[in-house]
């Protein structure tokens, strides 16, 4: 039986590829989460599910419209938590980044080409983290701006709100643990 800590950080990463750019295997991707969930966070994989019902059997290319649209150009949010912590000209948002920089090289975790902040790289990173940790990331970096999040996703009526609601779940704790992901490894 894996831990409850395990549980979460597993539970995080999982949500982190709705997060990126979609690719070919998007929906395919959001199934396997769902299952993931169902097997280890059941509140949470009922609001994956909402966000599955509503994109229906879209097109790569409305997915990739609904990203953009929500995240990039004009976007109804934005995924960088620094911005939502520390407002978009602040010198401490810099030292944030580079003190989460500092710790993935740490931990062997390689975040890929977006900035530390991104909440995706966030979310990946959290089943390298102890207990202490986690609640680190979660209370400091995660909580607030997630809330945010959901609140502007709410008001734009998005499908990725289900998304942010999940992840509001595990990291406020309001998510029950049942077991670890089935086969998951704490740092593939």
């Amino acid at each position: 039986m894996v831990d409850s800590i395990t549980a979460k950080g597993d539970a995080m990463k999982s949500l982190a590829v709705l997060l990126e750019y979609p690719r070919k295997s998007f929906l395919k991707d959001l199934d396997t989460v769902m299952v993931e969930l169902d097997e280890s966070c059941p509140q949470a994989a009922a609001s994956i599910r909402k966000f599955r019902q509503e994109l229906g059997e879209r097109s790569v290319c409305d997915m990739e419209e609904l990203f953009t649209r929500t995240f990039d150009v004009a976007p109804i949010v934005c995924p960088y938590i620094t911005a939502h912590i520390y407002g978009d000209e602040n010198f401490d948002r810099g030292r944030l980044m580079s003190a989460l920089s500092s710790k993935f090289l740490e931990r062997g975790f390689e975040p890929g080409t977006e900035l530390p902040d991104h909440i995706a790289v966030l979310l990946r990173f959290a089943p390298y983290l102890d207990a202490d940790e986690l609640s680190e990331l979660s209370d400091f970096c995660l909580k607030q701006p997630v809330g945010s999040l959901v609140d502007s996703l709410r008001e734009a009526k998005s499908p990725y709100l289900h998304v942010f609601e999940a992840i509001q779940q595990i990291i406020e704790g309001r998510s029950v643990f049942r077991a670890g992901l089935e086969g998951a490894g704490r740092h593939d």
